[in-house]
């Protein structure tokens, strides 16, 4: 196995910053701000590589005080199949913005959905550390209820066809169709 690489943003702060010779100038070209760089250089001197989820006892994970239906550290360390990791430390942040941004700037890793940050992972300021099918063993459903003797009134079935069809856009999957007989009253 070859030797251990550092994390892409850490190297283009190091990169910037060299180029520059100025954390001030390279934070205004990475977007970030001049403390992120010094932290981004100082993390070099001990990179922790992340290739597999067990390699995630080695950062800090970036909490998102979600609502009781979203994902948890706790719940996707636990659907890895990783016992061994604290899924409580770490900082949290009641925002996902800010959470994110602590990612960007290299403070940590955030569990977010790709859709959040798909323009850091374009421009290469965040990267996905593992498969995309490591990043989500969770699975989630999402259900509308109505009365039952108003669930194929005109408005209620242009809504529901409406939230399959975002569905199925955002997903880029099938969405199951819509039970209507258990509708609840």
């Amino acid at each position: 196995m070859g030797r251990p690489q550092p994390p892409l943003n850490a190297l283009r702060a190091f990169e910037a910053a060299g180029r520059h010779l100025s954390f001030t100038k390279a934070a205004a070209e990475l977007n970030v701000t001049p403390a992120a760089i010094s932290h981004q250089v100082k993390a070099l001197e001990g990179t922790h590589p992340l290739r597999q989820p067990e390699d995630l006892r080695h950062h800090t994970l970036l909490h998102i005080d979600w609502t009781e239906a979203e994902a948890t550290w706790r719940m996707w360390l636990l659907a890895a199949g990783l016992h061994d990791i604290d899924p409580a430390r770490g900082p949290r942040f009641s925002m996902e913005s800010m959470a994110i941004q602590s990612a960007v700037d290299g403070h940590g890793v955030a569990l977010v959905g790709e859709l959040l940050v798909a323009d850091h992972l374009a421009a290469g300021r965040l990267v996905r550390p593992f498969d995309p099918g490591l990043s989500t063993p969770l699975t989630f459903a999402f259900y509308l209820l109505s009365a039952k003797d108003r669930a194929d009134t005109p408005k209620i079935a242009a809504f529901r066809d409406w939230l399959m069809e975002e569905g199925r856009a955002v997903s880029g999957t099938t969405a199951s169709q819509p039970d209507t007989s258990s509708s609840r009253t």
